[in-house]
């Protein structure tokens, strides 16, 4: 998580800045739930860091295999990335390229990289769909029940129950800044960045409502 910079994630995969922003908030920016928790983590690289972790923790080199697809432009230059900034903190990285179908086959596989699993791998999230810590499939952490990655963190899982009991605004605000501290903290997953689809229409067609989808109703032609 330190090795890897949300803005060359983003430049290589977006370019125009116009479109994107850094943003460290699990559940969005400029939403009900933003947070700036862990943004000393998910935001600037810090190779050197990293580098001091790996040392700390005595990396023995075993390699750390991502997944990389080529067929789908929106995540297929994340991987390209994450490998350039893990190999510059002193991982060995293994990169395999292989379409999207089979990245979705293999990222159900549970066992260890060496015998068909893996480590990572980079896909993207519609903010309506990752909302709050409810809707964000990707920050359950409730083991063989959790989505891939299977993170077991009970902590995690007490507070989003405790958010989905909780009617006042503010507190579910605070639950929220707690949950997305330990997806930090234990690698649940890492935000990379925010980014924006254009999309553009006929000046003679009015009544298009404000949507993460392309939706036909409310729709006058003149």
């Amino acid at each position: 998580m330190y090795a890897v910079d949300q803005e060359q994630v983003l430049q290589a995969m977006i370019g125009n800045t116009q479109y994107y922003k850094t943003c460290p908030a699990v559940f969005g920016c400029g939403l009900t739930y933003e947070s700036n928790e862990g943004a000393d983590i998910s935001v600037k690289g810090n190779p050197e860091k990293a580098k001091e972790l790996l040392k700390e923790a005595g990396y023995d080199g075993t390699p750390v295999l991502i997944l990389q697809p080529t067929d789908t432009p929106s995540v297929n230059t994340q991987p390209v990335v994450i490998d350039q900034a893990l190999k510059a903190a002193g991982f060995n990285v293994n990169m395999q390229a292989m379409d999207w179908q089979t990245v979705v086959t293999r990222r159900a596989v549970q066992s260890a990289p060496k015998d068909g699993g893996w480590n990572i791998f980079a896909t993207n999230n519609v903010m309506a769909e990752a909302f709050d810590p409810l809707r964000a499939f990707g920050v359950a952490a409730n083991g063989q029940d959790a989505w891939f990655g299977w993170p077991d963190v009970p902590a995690i899982e007490e507070l989003r129950l405790k958010f989905s009991r909780e009617p006042d605004l503010d507190e579910r605000k605070k639950l929220v800044e707690q949950i997305q501290t330990l997806v930090i903290e234990e690698g649940v997953l890492l935000p990379m960045g925010q980014y924006y689809v254009p999309g553009a229409f006929r000046s003679n067609l009015s009544g298009m409502l404000e949507s993460p989808a392309p939706i036909f109703w409310n729709i006058k032609k003149s």
